[in-house]
């Protein structure tokens, strides 16, 4: 006991220089100390958790705030660097396929899905992962989901009606949240709840997914809690949170669903390995192709399976549901632009009862333009996106304001690089009045296509941009 101030002080004295040294190095040695930024930001991550977890996602705007301080370029933690300059998009997420981009393990964590090709950090091995998903996903598969496209469409605008006859404030987000649920579900699972049909339009699993990215800030911070979170019985989250009993269910489903067709499949007797043509019926699902595709057996676990259907569903409902509900709010909002979309709407399909094909969908030049102002507008994540060059260096030029000359900023190999999809979509040196919804500035020129980041770009982009 007499050794113990002795020992503590120790510790004490330790655990200081331990921290001092950190500080210092992570200030004036780091291989990025010479990008500007908050000095606090520099030195602990702790920065970004007041914004992003007390504030609750709250950082996104602060680092907009930063970029107002200290120009296009800021470092805003001990080793990620931000950039705030639309045409550097294709740099940092590689437009040319030759460049190698890894993600950051250190974000991925955010997932909460270590094993998805989402959360893949190696560009080899995302690539191996993503060439089993890309043909499920291509725009001829997509394009024969008309059907069941138009199916589900038809049933939510009948719930339109029945509102309207109510004289009921329609909940347009979950409403759209349903429809792109019951379309995601339908294409990857073969499978559909009908939420479009429940009278509240069953927000269950929205709720759950919204709940999961809120606590994706947290678990950057303390992987642990995704471990954690997975011995959680079934039973206690329900009685937690009871209006997640159905989303536990679909989960349990899912789970059912895919070790039978994993038994199926290694018994040989799939009635369906003929007829892998047809990615909306019941029969033909993401898991089929996962588990036909060439990817080496341990990557076709049970557990991996689930964590790639996680992955697509979610992104497919919320951030479709994102765009369409802004969208369509924006265009009732103002009348002269939904009459313009009317009349070019009646001219393609004068019998409202029969519907044109996508790719004539496709050809309409209003439509379009409206769709790609809802995507900018209605962009489903507003939180930013890291890659890594594990190979060569990169290298940044910025105006310097304090002596109105350029500044050339060069970025070792292995520098987590980010651009926010949100701040791309609101650069008002890009997009004049970038609050205001404006499809007309789409029309007739494609200059601004290349800063309509809402799937972002590269090798990495979503992978269900066609579904979506």
């Amino acid at each position: 006991m007499d050794h113990l101030p002795f020992v503590l002080t120790s510790v004490g004295v330790l655990l200081a220089t331990y921290l001092l040294s950190l500080c210092t190095y992570r200030l004036y040695f780091s291989p990025v100390s010479h990008i500007p930024g908050p000095s606090l930001a520099k030195i602990t991550y702790w920065y970004e958790f007041y914004y992003d977890v007390l504030l609750k996602g709250q950082y996104t705007f602060k680092i907009k705030r930063l970029h107002d301080k200290y120009g296009p370029i800021i470092r805003i933690n001990p080793h990620e660097v931000h950039i705030q300059n639309p045409d550097f998009c294709e740099v940092v997420y590689a437009d040319d396929s030759r460049c190698k981009r890894d993600k950051w393990s250190w974000s991925c964590r955010q997932y909460g899905l270590p094993l998805s090709t989402l959360a893949t950090v190696g560009h080899d091995h995302h690539r191996l992962r993503w060439g089993a998903l890309d043909p499920f996903f291509s725009k001829a598969r997509v394009r024969s989901l008309q059907p069941v496209l138009e199916d589900v469409a038809r049933k939510l605008l009948a719930r339109f009606e029945e509102f309207q006859m109510l004289g009921e404030s329609l909940p347009i987000y979950l409403a759209f949240a349903a429809l792109t649920n019951d379309i995601a579900e339908q294409y990857v699972l073969g499978r559909n709840d009908k939420r479009a049909l429940a009278r509240d339009f069953d927000p269950s699993f929205y709720e759950a997914s919204l709940a999961s990215s809120a606590t994706g800030y947290l678990t950057k911070h303390f992987p642990f809690i995704t471990k954690l979170t997975q011995f959680v019985p079934d039973n206690l989250t329900i009685l937690m949170k009871p209006a997640t009993a159905s989303y536990v269910k679909l989960r349990r489903d899912i789970k059912a669903q895919i070790e039978q067709i994993i038994r199926t499949e290694n018994s040989g007797d799939d009635h369906t390995k003929s007829d892998t043509s047809r990615p909306s019926s019941h029969q033909h699902t993401l898991i089929h192709e996962i588990l036909r595709s060439d990817l080496p057996d341990a990557e076709k676990s049970p557990a991996r399976i689930m964590q790639d259907i996680q992955a697509t569903v979610t992104a497919g409902t919320l951030a479709t549901a994102a765009a369409l509900s802004y969208t369509l709010f924006s265009l009732l909002s103002h009348p002269q632009l939904l009459r313009r979309l009317r009349t070019e709407l009646h001219a393609a399909m004068p019998n409202p009862t029969v519907l044109p094909s996508l790719a004539v969908l496709e050809q309409l030049p209003f439509l379009t333009a409206c769709i790609k102002e809802g995507l900018r507008l209605g962009i489903g994540a507003n939180s930013r996106l890291q890659r890594i060059d594990p190979v060569n260096p990169i290298v940044f030029t910025a105006a310097d304001r304090t002596e109105g000359k350029s500044r050339t900023y060069v970025l070792p190999a292995g520098t987590p690089l980010s651009m926010t999809g949100l701040l791309v979509h609101f650069g008002r040196d890009t997009f004049r009045n970038p609050g205001a919804f404006d499809p007309d500035r789409w029309l007739g020129s494609s200059t601004l296509d290349r800063y309509l980041v809402a799937f972002s770009k590269g090798p990495r982009q979503c992978v269900g941009i066609h579904l979506a």
